[in-house]
């Protein structure tokens, strides 16, 4: 699990991402079911006047959990083919 907030070679302009892996074993015979390297979730703007920008005293932790949720989502999509959220 490896989180990049912040847009490369600028200065306080959030481009938050998360990348992960996962294994998926199978409990019955114990063989690897799935196996997802690199999964990579990212939090877009539609435009440069939407990106969030670094403020002095902002919430990188908020930002994190924003990420973890969309991470669940996207591993509960691959898994089951919906995330319950869906609609």
């Amino acid at each position: 699990l490896s989180f990049t907030l912040e847009k490369p070679r600028t200065i306080g302009i959030l481009e938050p991402q998360v990348t992960a892996s996962y294994r998926l074993v199978n409990a019955d015979t114990g063989n690897l079911a799935m196996d997802r390297p690199d999964l990579i979730v990212r939090i877009s703007h539609r435009s440069e006047k939407d990106m969030p920008q670094l403020e002095l005293g902002s919430e990188k932790e908020e930002v994190e959990r924003k990420l973890l949720v969309r991470l669940g989502e996207k591993i509960g999509q691959e898994l089951y083919g919906y995330y319950p959220g869906d609609g």
